[in-house]
């Protein structure tokens, strides 16, 4: 199986079926309950960077190059991570989003005014309305 994980126990693993559940600061393993659940890579990269505190682990372990890890099943994070939106522009081709693209600026002459969209190479000799054709 290609990208697959072999556990101690011998058995092959795909995919990212077993999840770690991630309590908040004031949690304790009898009365909380969770506040996020990610895949078993992310939790093993949170303990790593020291992010999280591991409360349980499940019996299996995942082999490495540089040793064997038992997997994070309940962890919990001294204070609540922020999760980060990135703003994204659609993928339609139209003025706005070339011009956001762009930075509402001129790539000739980094004018911020009078702004118009040119094609990089023109309609006559076989250029087209793409992404890679247009600046602003």
């Amino acid at each position: 199986m290609k990208g697959g994980i072999k556990f101690s126990s011998g058995v092959q693993f795909v995919g990212t079926s077993i999840v770690a559940f991630i309590c908040g600061p004031d949690c304790c393993l009898s009365c909380s309950r969770p506040v996020n659940v990610v895949c078993w890579r992310r939790a093993i990269c949170l303990e790593f960077m020291e992010k999280a505190d591991v409360l349980e682990y499940y019996d299996q372990t995942v082999n490495s190059p540089s040793g064997s890890f038992y997997i994070p099943a309940v962890l919990r994070v001294p204070h609540l991570l922020q999760v980060v939106q990135r703003r994204r522009i659609k993928n339609t081709l139209s003025r706005k989003n070339i011009l956001y693209r762009d930075n509402y600026t001129c790539q000739y002459c980094s004018a911020r005014e009078n702004l118009t969209i040119d094609h990089v190479l023109p309609i006559a000799r076989g250029g087209e309305w793409k992404w890679e054709n247009l600046v602003c």
